[in-house]
């Protein structure tokens, strides 16, 4: 067994076995779920050294359930509240049979998402708390995610749990009932989950697919239960176009393929068509959210016969609204690259010196990167140099320092 493949099998099932757990513990004893969790797969890292097992999963679920079992005997002698909640043996057993139970773990991980998102929490706090207990995501992604410092993740996720303990939040509500308002800090937290997907913060590989198809299935499932709210409906269609373009993105030296480079023979447009029907369901209604914008642009991307036929003008407009809608330098910096190709790459440096770019995105490799591609468009190759040069040094993945490399060894080919 390797560790990309342990890996894998920790994000695919570390969220279900937490929210399995924490819906029979309860939220006051969110920590101890977390750490019969992780209990659960070191044993499986140890164990699996020889070899996988025929079917980890029912492997990891039975293990973990045996554990819960052992911590609730051990505790329930030392606490009168888990004598309480627990006693008979025989009935913590049922009960834990119905919290793996294969309808529970169907919409388990939705039913905890939409509980987190409490009034009692603030919107960080249950952001950073679904991506780490639910979705498997590391301090380090999170931080990346979001923007903000390890350090940072690291208290808000203490004085989350704390105030989760000191709440007494319950599960019982389904998350259909829920207040709607629950509904976008949902949608951002999969939203995150399919771009860490698309494009990893850490790791060996550049994508994960997994994540994106994490992402979409619990996605589709708020659909098919009923919450047919817009702005879910023009999520789910960016995740589709961004999906169609999978295979398409990654050369076989493992390198990132540019958009203009891509094959678009590769391009499934059976998955676009799906992403057309989601996006023509979502503008039904007033609603525009940033995800109707999103996907509208990721639309025009998937439909345009060739990278020069794209609609840049339309893009650069959409670009101006999402701006509006949610202020980023991230944003200012796609609509420059968009807006390259509209005009041309000396307006699009004009601009991103009045956004003041550098400075705001100095960390950020692809904006070196960007640079760079627009100063060779304008001959201004040493220049140029010098920006691949400060975005290969803060690329973290092998296949971000290949594809700089690429565009470093193209200035002397040209």
């Amino acid at each position: 067994m390797t560790d990309s493949e342990f890996s894998e099998i920790y994000r695919t099932y570390y969220g279900t076995l937490f929210s399995s757990l924490v819906s029979f513990f309860g939220m006051k004893l969110v920590e101890e779920a977390e750490d019969i969790v992780q209990d659960t797969f070191t044993s499986a890292y140890q164990s699996w050294q020889k070899g996988l097992p025929k079917d980890p999963k029912a492997w990891l679920f039975k293990v973990c359930k045996n554990k819960a079992l052992n911590h609730i005997q051990k505790k329930s002698t030392q606490d009168r509240n888990l004598k309480s909640m627990y006693e008979p043996e025989s009935y913590q057993e049922y009960q834990l049979g119905l919290a793996f139970s294969p309808n529970e773990l169907k919409n388990q991980k939705l039913r905890v998402m939409f509980t987190l998102c409490h009034p009692v929490l603030s919107e960080k706090m249950q952001l950073i708390l679904m991506l780490k207990v639910i979705l498997g995501f590391s301090r380090d992604q999170i931080s990346k995610g979001l923007g903000i410092t390890k350090e940072s993740v690291k208290k808000i996720l203490y004085r989350g749990k704390q105030k989760l303990k000191e709440a007494g939040i319950s599960l019982k509500t389904p998350y259909l009932f829920q207040l709607s308002s629950r509904l976008q800090c949902v949608q951002k937290s999969l939203y995150i989950l399919f771009n860490e997907g698309y494009h990893a913060s850490e790791g060996g590989e550049i994508i994960s697919k997994d994540f994106c198809l994490e992402a979409l299935f619990l996605l589709k499932m708020l659909i098919e239960e009923g919450i047919h709210n817009p702005s879910t409906q023009a999520l789910l269609a960016l995740m589709y176009f961004n999906l169609a373009r999978f295979e398409s993105r990654i050369g076989p030296d493992g390198s990132i393929i540019d958009l203009e480079n891509q094959d678009r023979q590769l391009w499934d447009r059976k998955i676009i068509s799906v992403g057309m029907k989601y996006l023509r369901s979502s503008r039904e209604g007033n609603m525009l959210s940033r995800y109707h914008l999103e996907a509208a642009i990721a639309s025009l991307h998937c439909t345009a016969p060739t990278f020069e036929a794209t609609n840049w003008r339309l893009i650069v407009s959409y670009y101006e609204k999402l701006y509006s809608m949610a202020a980023s330098p991230f944003i200012q910096l796609n609509r420059c690259i968009a807006l390259s190709y509209a005009e041309n790459p000396g307006n699009a440096l004009k601009e991103m010196e009045r956004y003041d770019l550098a400075t705001k995105l100095k960390d950020y490799f692809l904006f070196h990167v960007t640079e760079g591609k627009l100063l060779i468009r304008l001959g201004r190759k040493e220049e140029a140099l010098k920006s691949f040069q400060q975005g290969h040094a803060l690329a973290n993945l092998a296949a971000e320092k290949i594809y700089i490399q690429q565009c470093i060894d193209s200035l002397s080919d040209s």
